[in-house]
């Protein structure tokens, strides 16, 4: 009996691990954004896997500009495959880390990153 409770109690603890690492703070879910230079870009991660990715720019000397792209994503381990809406190709792969209220987003392609914050 103790080796079944002591079982129980292990697979309990790893499940409750589990289920708080999937949400608060190190899920993708949610607004995250950056800005440099007069123009923004926010990402807003859905719970259903789609995403809106809104682009702005009021830079000085260039005409102010908004626009939003929809797509979908897939999780597996810590990389993100983007595919925006109507695209043909395989989507976009990054490698991503959630450190407190940052994201960051590799491109595992280019190894360019995009580092964005929580809204």
């Amino acid at each position: 009996m103790k080796i079944f409770t002591k079982s129980a109690a292990l697979f309990l603890l790893a499940m409750l691990v589990l289920s708080l690492a999937a949400c608060g703070g190190s899920s993708i879910v949610g607004a995250w954004k950056t800005e440099a230079g007069g123009s923004s870009m926010t990402f807003e991660y859905k719970e259903d896997n789609t995403f809106i990715l809104s682009i702005s720019t009021d830079k000085e000397g260039y005409e102010a500009y908004n626009d939003s792209v929809y797509g979908t994503y897939v999780i597996d381990g810590d990389q993100v495959v983007t595919t925006l809406e109507g695209q043909e190709t395989e989507g976009t792969a990054y490698t991503f880390k959630i450190k407190g209220k940052t994201l960051t987003l590799m491109d595992n392609k280019t190894g360019s990153e995009i580092v964005l914050n929580r809204q």
